[in-house]
């Protein structure tokens, strides 16, 4: 009987000791029930007619999610060795609490049926989360977001939100979290929500950190090439770039994915100016594609301009 032979005692039929375990589904009881269990002791030599030596009054349990549960060393073993200095490992659901745990022994010689144990849970730790964010209120640049969790100790993620929207997770590392992320145009709700990762510590969030990410000015891109170049000669490309912004950065040419040669622009006001030296090319028509890859408060653009190369004839 539960793996044993008949002549051991075990803990579902034993003399004095009665375990009697039920299929769920077999009697109705499904994930997200609570019913409600009656127990009590029928004797037909009770004094009360009903034949009821003994009852408790009527209590409610979810079988799919108690508050208390043990690892017995095996998946579904309903009991355990009972000797001198065996350990019990015993789980407990987060924010339970005490509880009296009723252990019954099968092996009482000494007619110690049972026992109520109290397990002293040892309360969770509260935690507060803070969260800090800097970087770029422009379009296309990035946002730091950097969480501090205390106490120091406490061990789990990170959850970063904007809104509801998760933008990522971050591991704590001695009460710090951190995410880059690069926001898109418009208002934005940050918090930080600190996950333990087991029940010695509570949950927290952050308050929530406003950050809003504004649109660059837009930009257009000019450029200019002489209409016919010798292949002998060093051809290039004169590059204008207008914004309502003054516009900074590089403006880069190339031909077919490959660059051809780049430039720094030099700002007039909101127009920049660059002149791109191009390595000797080929005789035919290029078809080359300017870009303008934008800064801090001006978005890029891009532009085209064809420039066709002649053999030379002199040597």
């Amino acid at each position: 009987m539960n793996g044993l032979w008949g002549d051991t005692d075990s803990s579902v039929f034993d003399s004095n000791v009665v375990v009697a375990p039920i299929n769920l589904p077999a009697v109705g009881i499904v994930a997200g029930d609570t019913p409600t269990f009656d127990v009590y002791t029928v004797s037909s030599s009770a004094s009360d007619p009903s034949g009821v030596l003994d009852s408790v009054a009527p209590f409610t349990a979810d079988p799919f999610a108690p508050s208390t549960w043990f690892d017995l060393g095996a998946p579904d073993s309903l009991w355990t060795y009972d000797a001198p200095g065996t350990p019990l490992t015993v789980h407990r659901a987060t924010g339970s609490g005490d509880a009296q745990l009723l252990m019954l022994h099968t092996h009482n010689a000494a007619a110690g049926r049972a026992e109520v144990v109290s397990l002293r849970a040892t309360p969770a730790t509260a935690t507060t989360t803070a969260l800090a964010v800097s970087g770029s209120r422009t379009d296309g640049g990035q946002q730091s977001l950097v969480a501090t969790v205390a106490p120091r100790a406490a061990v789990g993620t990170v959850r970063f939100l904007d809104g509801v929207t998760e933008l990522g997770t971050a591991d704590v590392n001695r009460g710090t979290a951190r995410l880059t992320v690069a926001l898109p145009v418009g208002a934005h709700s940050l918090t930080a929500q600190f996950v333990p990762a087991s029940g010695a510590y509570l949950a927290s969030t952050s308050a929530a950190v406003g950050w809003t990410v504004a649109a660059r000015a837009s930009s257009t891109t000019w450029a200019y090439a002489p209409p016919v170049v010798s292949s002998r000669s060093t051809p290039w490309v004169t590059v204008s770039v207008r914004s309502t912004e003054r516009p900074t950065g590089t403006v880069t040419v190339s031909e077919n994915w490959t660059v051809l040669g780049t430039a720094t622009l030099f700002p007039l006001a909101t127009t920049g100016i660059a002149v791109v030296t191009l390595p000797r090319l080929g005789s035919g028509t290029h078809h080359l594609t300017v870009s303008y890859g934008g800064s801090a408060t001006v978005a890029p653009s891009t532009t085209n301009v064809d420039l066709r190369v002649i053999t030379s004839r002199w040597y």
